[in-house]
């Protein structure tokens, strides 16, 4: 597999890659396992461990592989995300602007939220977990 600037060699396995222009690209191992190679650099993934990376260096770290594949069974899933990477999900999902207003980007999101709950559904969902936002002409209006 190809993913931009990362080659993956699969040897029969379930994995996650998400790719994403000016993003990082993370290859995540479920089962089974994957060569990673970028940069020149080429590691071997045990599964629950991820790749990415970090100035032009390949880093592998164990992650939550659940977060991973949440996608993949209908779900955001957000553990101690940081709020704009949190938003940079909903952004690409919902095909809406996010409008920031604010200067707490410390702040962290936790939790699951189903991905087929429609905008005001997910706005309401996020006011709930008391992330001041609202929904105006396809842009989200957060206060952070």
């Amino acid at each position: 597999v190809n993913a931009d600037q990362q080659v993956i060699r699969v040897f029969g396995t379930h994995f996650n890659v998400q790719s994403y222009p000016n993003e990082n690209h993370k290859t995540t191992l479920v089962e089974g396992s994957v060569q990673v190679t970028q940069f020149g650099q080429s590691r071997m993934l045990k599964p629950g461990q991820a790749a990415w990376n970090a100035n032009n260096k390949l880093i592998v770290q164990n992650v939550n592989v659940a977060q991973a594949i949440a996608w993949k069974n209908g779900f955001f899933y957000f553990e101690s995300t940081p709020i704009k990477e949190a938003l940079t999900a909903i952004k690409r999902w919902y095909n809406v602007d996010i409008i920031y207003k604010g200067t707490n980007e410390k702040r962290e999101l936790t939790g699951k939220i189903k991905r087929n709950s429609t905008a005001q559904q997910l706005i309401e969902t996020l006011n709930f977990l008391d992330i001041k936002c609202q929904l105006k002409n396809n842009k989200i209006e957060v206060e952070l």
